[in-house]
């Protein structure tokens, strides 16, 4: 199993405002999933993720459904399985509720097999 970091350690982020990690699932692997966990002092956050499509949606306040959402969370774990081709998507750390700014421990990785 390879494992690749997505977003680890300390992410700030500003009041009403987001942070969004790109990564691909390459070509050729399969049993591709996020996985990880983080946590925050306060339920201000959203941890998000998105494909493409969905992202540029979301983004544009337009109507998205994204692959995850953990909901106002102060911490979660995540376990999510993804299709097995190639695909960007984004993990998104959304505070665009929130008033004050926001500090969030993570450790969350792409996990596969390459075939």
């Amino acid at each position: 199993m390879i494992s690749q970091p997505i977003a680890t350690g300390r992410i700030s982020v500003n009041a009403r405002n987001f942070v969004a990690y790109p990564f691909s699932v390459p070509a050729g692997c399969k049993q591709a999933k996020v996985e990880g966990d983080f946590e925050t002092s306060a339920d201000a956050v959203e941890v998000l993720i998105m494909d493409d499509k969905t992202f540029a949606n979301w983004q544009n306040h337009l109507p998205a459904t994204p692959l995850y959402s953990s909901g106002r969370s102060n911490h979660a774990s995540i376990s999510l399985q993804l299709a097995p081709s190639a695909k960007r998507y984004y993990l998104v750390v959304n505070n665009r509720t929130s008033a004050r700014p926001q500090i969030m421990q993570a450790r969350l990785n792409l996990a596969y097999r390459i075939r």
